[in-house]
């Protein structure tokens, strides 16, 4: 996984080269941008980057239900922040992951 994506050009050149599984939006860019039109803006250009090169988007910074819903409805699969659970201990994550896998 590639993390902060957005934040600077010299990941670009590297996604090229090492092709990963996964980018992560940087938190600058997630939290709250469907009320931000620029920043609505880069994150459909990094959503589109992460698709072109088979990579599953992850996206920082989802504090609100706003934010959460905004990211489904661009398509976004995955997302991490404050709406979704506060930090805890390795135990809390693991019962959280358990919780919340995927089928």
């Amino acid at each position: 996984a590639f993390d902060d994506v957005g934040m600077a050009y010299s990941h670009l050149p590297a996604i090229e080269r090492v092709r990963p599984s996964y980018l992560k939006v940087s938190q600058h860019f997630g939290s709250g941008f469907e009320a931000d039109p620029t920043r609505t803006k880069l994150v459909r250009s990094i959503l589109s980057l992460a698709r072109d090169f088979d990579a599953e988007l992850i996206l920082e910074g989802i504090e609100t239900k706003a934010t959460a819903d905004a990211a489904q409805e661009m398509g976004i699969p995955l997302g991490q922040g404050f709406y979704y659970a506060t930090p805890g201990s390795a135990e809390a994550a693991l019962r959280f992951a358990r919780e919340h896998r995927r089928s």
